[in-house]
């Protein structure tokens, strides 16, 4: 009984070894094998990292660990009042006071404080919304006139971010636009390249919310903002290596696109893979030649 099932597996497994006669076929085959291999291990050994550039009215950072430190000339800063003070004039508005004449502010960010930055017309605000184990009062924001906005210059931070938020009716604070890449290095083309390939790349719709996962779970960026010349935030940002997917939250939408480039991103992509592609093809053909010339040769001596 096992030798009737055993010999009609080795017929499948070896049927196609049947078709493999002399040189030039056992070089395709071995091509074959070997790019296969080299594609398997080129993907399973892949960390990928998102690369997001963006301008935007708004941006959510949640900071990780490491120094996050801002210098924020000229800034007012703005308390949450417990009742609105509908006399007020001042720069805060009625529902919150401001803290003393407008003056330099360094702040060190701590870790887990989430902050949303939005551009106001002709300023910048900068908005505590959770500050777990720290002195800073939630709610509270920071207001930079447009001038002492473009004195601060490029403002760093080490985070989870989220670029844009959903639209809605009247949202006034939305993604305008921006592209995102996917960037894989792996152990196997570190042999060969020592560089980061981009393997996917497309735009951010205006009204998207972009975040970068890891294992479906925020990653870390590394980025800045500027401010831009129509006075939005122009984001920069690179994320962590590993298993990460960018995902989109446009409006209408049910659930969130996951974009997470596959193998056949990677294949498509790499300029390392069809470069030995073509080197293979090249030496099959030189093969096949060889062996035809080969086979030719002792048929016209046995003829003389």
């Amino acid at each position: 009984m096992t030798r009737k099932v055993i010999a009609p597996a080795l017929k499948i497994v070896t049927w196609p070894l049947g078709f493999i006669r002399g040189p030039a076929q056992v070089f395709f085959v071995s091509a074959m094998f070997f790019l296969a291999t080299f594609l398997v291990l080129t993907v399973a050994t892949a960390n990928r990292s998102f690369l997001i550039e963006a301008h935007t009215t708004t941006l959510d950072v949640v900071f990780g660990e490491g120094q996050n430190v801002w210098r924020l000339p000229e800034a007012t800063v703005c308390i949450p009042l417990d009742v609105p003070d509908f006399a007020s004039k001042g720069p805060c508005g009625i529902a919150f006071e401001a803290k003393g004449e407008p003056s330099e502010a360094i702040i060190s960010w701590a870790e887990n404080t989430k902050i949303n930055v939005s551009t106001q017309s002709d300023a910048l605000q900068i908005t505590v919304l959770e500050a777990p184990g720290s002195d800073m009062i939630e709610r509270s924001y920071f207001l930079l006139s447009a001038k002492s906005w473009k004195s601060a210059g490029a403002l760093t931070f080490r985070a989870s971010v989220i670029v844009g938020q959903d639209l809605q009716s009247g949202s006034r604070n939305l993604l305008l636009n921006g592209r995102w890449e996917a960037r894989e290095a792996g152990l196997v083309t570190s042999f060969f390249r020592n560089v980061t390939e981009v393997v996917k790349q497309g735009t951010l719709p205006a009204g998207s919310k972009a975040t970068v996962l890891i294992d479906g779970n925020p990653a870390r960026v590394y980025g800045h903002f500027t401010q831009s010349e129509d006075n939005t935030l122009y984001v920069n940002v690179v994320s962590q290596l590993g298993n990460t997917a960018l995902q989109l939250n446009s409006f209408g939408l049910d659930e969130p696109i996951l974009i997470e480039p596959d193998w056949v991103d990677s294949a498509i992509s790499s300029p390392l893979l069809l470069a030995l592609a073509v080197f293979f093809s090249i030496l099959a053909s030189a093969s096949q030649v060889f062996s035809d010339t080969s086979s030719i040769t002792p048929r016209k001596e046995a003829e003389e």
